[in-house]
């Protein structure tokens, strides 16, 4: 059997000026798929390795000595720190001179106030760093994971400051 015909040309658009009407261009050609590269996966830290922390540890009234534990800081110019800093920085009561200076200066026989004064100073000071205040009379048992502390005790008043990790 012969091939079928061919189908016929696409009727042209009537043209009111035939000498201007040209006939229509071929179709393009299909566009080639559109790939995309693989992005690697996000890294997420490794939930094995902790990070470091500095614990606090204390009573004021009780047998057992005050603690820190914390990973000693790795410096190329150790030998240039002064030797007041470097014990002030491994006291397990205060390592902060500043704290210290702010609850000796704010302590007084009303708790409650006292608490509220040390609270603007330390926010006064340090405006963009949230510390916690914690004052009681008698004695003060606490833990608390920090790199930044100081307990003063003075009369039967304990205020223990701290900058939370």
């Amino acid at each position: 059997p012969p091939p079928p015909p061919p189908p016929p040309p696409p009727p042209q658009p009537s043209c009111p000026c035939p000498q201007l009407c040209l006939p229509c261009p071929p179709p393009l050609p299909p566009l080639p798929p559109l790939t995309l590269p693989c992005l690697p996966c996000p890294c997420l830290p490794c939930p094995c390795m902790p990070m470091p922390t500095g614990l606090n540890s204390c009573c004021n009234t009780c047998n057992r000595p005050c603690s820190f534990r914390s990973r000693r800081r790795r410096s190329l110019n150790a030998r240039a720190l002064a030797r007041g800093m470097q014990n002030l920085n491994d006291d397990p009561v205060c390592n902060n001179a500043e704290l210290r200076s702010i609850i000796k200066q704010n302590l007084v026989d009303d708790i409650w106030l006292t608490k509220e004064m040390i609270q603007k100073a330390v926010t006064e000071k340090y405006p963009s760093i949230r510390y916690n205040i914690i004052c009681a009379t008698g004695g003060l048992t606490y833990t608390a994971q920090t790199h930044d502390f100081c307990l003063i005790q003075q009369n039967n008043t304990s205020c223990y400051v701290f900058r939370p990790l």
